[in-house]
């Protein structure tokens, strides 16, 4: 089984999207919507980290509200309205699912890498060929980038300019 799908078993479960939607006020398909979303994001970002920052996010050294800070930065604004966008939240209930729901990716990933026997170098290259190869993260990687250059942060960062700008 890939990484990216073990991940996704371990997290995207029917009580995990319960407790989602409950915390989005929506219902379980938003809730799996949102998770599925959510999951090659943090994936993708928690191997472009160095190998300490990854070992302090996965073994719970860190609280949600900095794993966040960490793996998205100042596009966390961004993410958060993204995951409206997708999944029907607004940016109160983004941040609070961010708060509820990388504590368990984080879980999960610290399990799958003791499963895999990997180092932490190991596992960074892991977690890099699990997004290559995982398609939903191809669809997401190819709606954010706009400019077709593979890297999305700048299309990111443009998206949630003109989102802002049409409030003005």
């Amino acid at each position: 089984m890939n990484l990216m799908q073990l991940i996704m078993d371990q997290v995207n479960t029917p009580e995990n999207q319960e407790k989602v939607a409950q915390l989005m006020g929506s219902n379980t398909e938003g809730a799996q919507n949102a998770l599925q979303n959510i999951i090659p994001l943090v994936t993708k970002a928690l191997g472009n980290q160095n190998t300490e920052t990854q070992e302090n996010m996965m073994n719970a050294n860190m609280n949600p509200t900095d794993i966040a800070s960490n793996l998205f930065g100042d596009k966390m604004n961004l993410i958060q309205k993204f995951l409206g966008q997708t999944s029907n939240m607004d940016q109160g209930q983004s941040q609070n699912f961010l708060g509820q729901v990388l504590p368990m990716v984080m879980g999960a990933l610290g399990q799958a890498k003791q499963q895999q026997g990997a180092d932490t170098n190991a596992f960074a290259s892991l977690l890099n060929q699990a997004t290559q190869g995982n398609s939903q993260f191809g669809m997401l990687t190819s709606l954010l980038d706009q400019d077709g250059d593979g890297e999305i942060s700048d299309d990111v960062l443009n998206i949630g300019k003109k989102f802002i700008g049409n409030f003005f």
